[in-house]
């Protein structure tokens, strides 16, 4: 899926329909909303693609991400992305909007954290 095609999805769950003032605002800060996105998500999706014997993560720019990209994370976290683009795009101009919509964005990577098998890890003595 392409980083427009989640672009579209957002824009779709915001009602946004028509063209108006703000589309331009919206595409300006897609790219760089959808990088954090993708930095902060990372360590999950590693995890989870270990744990379903998926290739690593492809390369990609931590700033940036252009539309004619394709996501780089593992498609599981496909609707996180939209919910959270959703979120910070209406963030200033609708923050009850946004709240519901970020709500959605943690229950699902919440969703996806629990699905995880459990795995042995050392544990850091902090005691010493």
């Amino acid at each position: 899926m392409l980083i427009s095609d989640l672009y579209k999805s957002a824009l779709e769950l915001l009602a946004e329909t028509n063209k108006s003032a703000s589309f331009g605002d919206y595409e300006e800060r897609t790219p760089y909303i959808l990088a954090l996105f993708c930095n902060e998500a990372a360590d999950l999706d590693g995890k989870y693609r270990a744990a379903n014997n998926l290739p690593p993560t492809p390369e990609y720019s931590a700033l940036m991400l252009s539309f004619s990209e394709a996501f780089p994370l593992s498609d599981a976290f496909i609707s996180s992305a939209v919910f959270y683009l959703a979120s910070m795009l209406v963030f200033d101009e609708n923050p009850e909007m946004s709240d519901k919509l970020f709500d959605k964005y943690t229950s699902r990577m919440a969703e996806l954290y629990s699905n995880l098998p459990a795995g042995i890890e050392k544990i850091k003595n902090v005691y010493i």
